[in-house]
């Protein structure tokens, strides 16, 4: 949108892309309601950050559930992951089931993360040579770490600056998630 009040950045709590372990969850939400929020999103703010939350090892979780998940994951246009493990919680029905091994989870979890990994740099390398504004988070030294409004961490030399002062800069490289930029005056 072009709000200047909202921030384009938007996420969501996705908990998982299967409507099997949504249910099982009590989410009445089901996979293709995302699919719709998320391509609206997409379609009207075309530059907006879309992160969701994960959720892995849910107890009943098969392979064949996760690997569902993980290919509409894929697809959908987010930006990011925050992936969780699941941890049982005294109390609750879920608690009691049988549980999902500790290794399958951290190896669910590890494959996601670098589907977000990948995601999140393809989604920077959209803004290589754009100018974007942001907010200096940090500053030490000669170097700055910048945020934008759609979530991208920007390293800036040079920068006059201050900490909490607005900036714009041009994006002219990304390295492991995070970009490189310059100030434009």
């Amino acid at each position: 949108t072009e709000n200047t009040k909202i921030c384009p950045h938007f996420h969501l709590s996705l908990q998982h892309a299967s409507d099997r372990i949504l249910a099982l969850m009590g989410r009445k939400a089901r996979v293709v309601d995302y699919a719709r929020i998320l391509s609206s999103l997409r379609r009207r703010s075309p530059d907006a950050a879309l992160g969701a939350d994960i959720i892995v090892g849910f107890p009943s979780e098969s392979q064949e559930d996760f690997e569902a998940s993980y290919n509409l994951i894929a697809d959908l246009p987010l930006t990011y992951l925050h992936v969780f493990s699941y941890s049982p919680r005294p109390g609750t029905l879920a608690a009691s089931w049988p549980q999902i091994p500790e290794r399958e989870k951290k190896i669910r979890s590890a494959r996601l993360r670098k589907l977000s990994q990948i995601k999140r740099q393809a989604f920077q390398e959209g803004f290589l040579g754009r100018e974007v504004e942001g907010i200096v988070v940090r500053k030490g030294g000669e170097e700055a770490q910048v945020l934008t409004g759609n979530y991208m961490s920007i390293r800036v030399f040079n920068c006059p600056q201050e900490q909490g002062d607005t900036v714009k800069v041009r994006i002219t490289g990304i390295d492991s998630g995070v970009g490189r930029g310059e100030v434009v005056a």
